[in-house]
């Protein structure tokens, strides 16, 4: 990103002076220099951060359970130890809680020195002298990053929580065909633990007649191909079946790993089962199937238009597109709204989940063939993000209609 130069302002250092963090944040200095202690604690103080400071490695590890730093500045060359030996006792005296520590040296800044700093814990270097503006931008990109990520890890969780409340099997499974997560729909539904099937098959979950199909849409999906939507049985523990919707989807992870999501539809209050049961209880299911219907015929099945899923794949693309851009960009827009306006427009249009996987499918063969594998590697995680909170606002519209109504 290039940053052009106003001739009115002091360019660049004041960009970054104007955007102060929100939120303090509390930065301990470990430095025996005193003009350099107190010349870097007044430039981050400046930048609206909390500073403490420390002479020497005794002073910090007495003041770092009190005021729990967030990000440390550490001089490589302490009086009383070195900054490794300082890293390794600031890890056992926060182990539940690590802060982004950053070394400062005047002695060495050779590339096998740098690594074993890192390697040892740090998150970064700078060779003394340094600017302050170059301290300033070093330790904002780190709180930026951070934020970030915990961004990431919340919409982790909310995405998470959305899935266990959906009312289907959502699942996910490696090229292995083993369980890697699942939902509690799964338990709700099967009457099996989720814990007992992690990083196990489903082979013996699944009706045994219906294994290869399931076998053989797996291997499509992993290959690349597109398959239809597709029914199986799954085993109860108590032996008893019942039938299931299954729509898959390919994911592919940054290092070009690539896995399965699938989501599948309990069938069981649509359609009977053959098995186990005599004629006559078939025909009594029929009768009052029938019944049921005939006293609900005002109901009808409706389906979504072509024209709303073109829009709504636009819209989808633009919305990946955008949560790439912040990414790579390390910009900062706000998208929720937008996919919140999205599935208020599928659900109003008799959307269901498997459209929704149908917009990530049709997005990955649009916009991964031509362009680097790193960014397609970006992409297909962002979009996967966008596909499981574009299914949470689905969901949650659903769920507001019927208190509504």
């Amino acid at each position: 990103m290039i940053v052009k130069k106003n001739k009115g302002h002091n360019s660049h250092y004041n960009s970054l002076s104007m955007n102060k963090m929100q939120k303090s944040h509390n930065i301990l200095i470990v430095e025996d220099d005193s003009n350099l202690l107190h010349m870097t604690s007044r430039t981050l103080k400046k930048e609206g951060y909390t500073v403490d400071i420390a002479e020497n490695a005794q002073q910090c590890l007495e003041k770092i359970a009190g005021f729990q730093p967030d990000f440390i500045i550490v001089d490589y060359g302490l009086p009383d130890q070195t900054g490794a030996e300082l890293i390794d006792k600031i890890y056992k005296e926060l182990p539940g809680k690590l802060p982004g520590i950053l070394v400062m040296s005047g002695f060495r800044g050779d590339d096998a020195f740098i690594n074993k700093i890192l390697d040892k814990g740090a998150i970064d270097f700078i060779r003394k002298p340094f600017k302050g503006k170059e301290l300033v931008r070093r330790v904002n990109a780190y709180f930026k990053i951070r934020n970030l990520e915990n961004k990431r890890l919340s919409l982790l969780k909310e995405y998470s929580a959305v899935l266990d409340l959906s009312g289907e099997i959502v699942f996910h499974i490696d090229k292995n065909l083993k369980f890697t997560h699942l939902n509690n729909a799964f338990e709700t539904l099967t009457k099996h633990k989720v814990e007992i099937w992690l990083g196990k098959s489903p082979k013996k979950l699944i009706h045994e007649p219906d294994w290869d199909i399931l076998e053989e849409n797996f291997k499509k999906v992993l290959s690349g191909n597109e398959v239809p939507l597709f029914e199986v049985r799954l085993t109860r523990p108590d032996d008893s079946k019942f039938p299931l919707s299954l729509r898959l989807a390919l994911l592919s992870s940054e290092n070009g790993e690539k896995s399965v999501l699938g989501v599948g539809q309990d069938l069981s209050n649509l359609k009977w089962l053959n098995e186990g049961l005599s004629d006559n209880k078939q025909e009594k299911i029929r009768e009052n199937n029938t019944s049921d219907f005939n006293q609900n015929v005002k109901v009808k099945v409706r389906e979504i238009q072509p024209n709303i899923l073109k829009e709504a794949q636009e819209s989808y693309s633009r919305l990946v597109g955008k949560s790439v851009e912040n990414r790579i960009y390390k910009l900062d827009q706000d998208i929720s709204s937008e996919l919140s306006s999205l599935g208020k427009l599928l659900g109003s249009n008799y959307a269901t989940p498997k459209h929704i996987i149908s917009l990530h499918i049709e997005f990955l063969k649009k916009f991964t063939n031509n362009i680097t594998s790193r960014k397609t590697e970006i992409m297909s995680e962002e979009s996967r993000l966008i596909l499981l909170k574009l299914m949470g606002n689905l969901a949650m519209y659903y769920k507001n209609e019927c208190v509504k109504n």
